[in-house]
């Protein structure tokens, strides 16, 4: 699994599987359009989430962190 995003618009979490994509605990598919904004791509709806992240970011000890397991 990638890196978990929180979903504040129904408190779900959902993970990404690739830059653009991510899945949620229901199944459904995300299609994120912005840091903060995703578009659940079966409803149309658009959710508000916590940030994407950006690989090979640092992490809060100043290392350099990898989102990927």
């Amino acid at each position: 699994m990638g890196f978990g995003i929180f979903d504040y618009s129904d408190g779900d979490m959902a993970w990404k599987i690739s830059d653009n994509m991510a899945v949620d605990g229901h199944g459904n598919t995300m299609l994120r359009i912005g840091n903060n904004q995703a578009i659940d791509t079966s409803t149309g709806e658009m959710h508000i989430v916590s940030d994407w992240g950006q690989q090979n970011s640092w992490d809060s000890w100043g290392n350099e962190a990898n989102d990927e397991w």
